[in-house]
């Protein structure tokens, strides 16, 4: 399977981090030129980054066909609701529904609208599937 080489190739990259990360800072400590072991950390980071990169996007590839949170034994798909919504129009709604939110707060308006009975018309929830990897491979 596609994604579980990509997880193989990203455990290898997150290892091959850790291993320059601490040759870096042994180099560090006992010495003023560290600049060779600080590209190698920059260029290892690069390459997990992408690798971790190639991961999610194969990991919601499979969600998208297979509908199925649990994409990997590693990998799973958790779902993270955004809202979306005019911050004119919810101050004006806020005024009549909800006057304790009169100063509009994000965070205090998105959670009045996650636990009220009905989403206001000019709310729109967006769910986005969000790919979270296991840190032990």
């Amino acid at each position: 399977m596609e994604l579980d080489n990509a997880l193989n190739r990203l455990a290898q990259a997150r290892e091959n981090f850790d291993l320059a990360r601490g040759a870096f800072e042994e180099y560090k400590a006992v010495n003023p030129e560290f600049l060779e072991h600080h590209e190698r950390v920059n260029e290892a980071r690069s390459l997990k980054e992408q690798a971790e990169d190639l991961v999610r996007t194969l990991a919601l590839s499979v969600y998208e066909k297979t509908g199925d949170k649990k994409v990997h034994e590693n990998v799973q798909i958790k779902q993270i609701a955004k809202y979306e919504y005019d911050p004119e129009e919810a101050l004006t709604w806020a005024r009549e529904f909800a006057p304790a939110l009169l100063i509009l707060d994000k965070k205090g308006f998105e959670s009045f609208v996650k636990s009220a009975a009905a989403t206001p018309i000019f709310v729109t929830i967006v769910v986005e599937a969000k790919p979270y990897i296991s840190s032990k491979l």
